[in-house]
């Protein structure tokens, strides 16, 4: 499997994503723009429900700005959960805003 970290373009989520296979991981799954997998109006954009009917996993990776509470709503509210969650804390991160898995997980609550 692959993970595909889609963060600034290039390249963009629109090149990346149909390329991912059944089994491979988006993360970051919920991030704001760019790359956010709806679009500005709140609707999913069709290549995501493309990748998860070919089996692609979703990883939340909240991370210091990969979480957006609007992008989480519309995709949860078209039943596009991520399939793992993780805190992506790292160095530039660790006081905020994912702090620790448990922080990641409430937000989905």
């Amino acid at each position: 499997p692959l993970m595909a970290h889609i963060d600034e373009p290039p390249p963009g989520r629109s090149e990346v994503l149909p390329r991912l296979r059944r089994g491979d991981i988006l993360t970051h799954c919920f991030r704001p723009f760019p790359n956010a997998p709806v679009f500005a109006s709140g609707m999913v954009r069709p290549d995501m429900r493309l990748a998860r009917e070919r089996g692609v996993i979703f990883d939340l990776g909240h991370g210091m700005g990969s979480f957006d509470f609007d992008v989480a709503r519309a995709m949860l509210a078209e039943g596009l959960a991520p399939d793992v969650i993780s805190s992506d804390v790292h160095l530039y991160c660790v006081d905020g805003p994912a702090f620790d898995i448990l922080v990641c997980m409430s937000k989905l609550m």
